[in-house]
């Protein structure tokens, strides 16, 4: 009995902790991910005409975010696979966005553009899916690549973001700057802007 009675506590815990763990990624997702997304849109200054990098752009909650400051500009996403093309476009069309965006499946370690191409390139917890730290110095020096002179670099992301601020300062970025982790370690997103000189 006294077996039972502690196992059936320790259940009863277990499955709380379970619950609550559903509950932060259910938070996270609904409400999280899109106040850091207004972050990342608020440290950018957008005329309209600006051409957009979005690196791992998945289901296009940068995407199609930043499609809507555009007017003549494009938003160009690049992601490993077109999974979550679809979603993006009705989700574009939807915000009536969609003729300012051009998606690509790519290679994220080595980017399809010329170098300094872009005026603006973002990426939204893209990154930390990348199996190991040397493919995620790659997959950031190619970001900086692409980056135009004067253009602006904006990473969200959950991990080694310390080495991207590094990453940042060894290719002379300017005005670099990296938020503390928000919401504790449950959602540890942090924001880096840096501009290229």
């Amino acid at each position: 009995p006294g077996v039972a009675h502690y196992g059936g506590a320790a259940g009863f815990v277990t499955g709380l902790m379970y619950l609550g763990s559903a509950g932060m990624m259910l938070w996270g997702s609904r409400y999280h991910k899109f106040r850091m997304r207004d972050k990342l849109l608020e440290a950018l200054t957008f005329t309209g005409y600006e051409q957009v990098l979005d690196v791992g752009c998945g289901q296009g909650l940068l995407t199609v975010a930043i499609a809507g400051e555009l007017t003549d500009g494009i938003i160009t996403g690049i992601d490993v696979n077109d999974k979550g093309f679809k979603i993006l476009m009705d989700n574009a069309r939807y915000e009536q966005a969609e003729k300012k965006i051009v998606l690509k499946t790519g290679d994220l370690y080595q980017l399809p553009f010329p170098k300094e191409t872009f005026d603006v390139v973002v990426s939204g917890w893209a990154l930390h899916t990348l199996n190991d730290e040397a493919g995620r110095k790659r997959a950031m020096k190619e970001m900086i690549r692409v980056l135009k002179p004067g253009g602006t670099l904006a990473i969200l992301d959950q991990r080694d973001m310390e080495l991207y601020e590094e990453l940042c300062h060894e290719a002379d970025m300017a005005e670099i700057e990296l938020t503390r982790t928000r919401f504790w370690r449950i959602i540890p997103t942090r924001l880096l802007v840096a501009q290229k000189p």
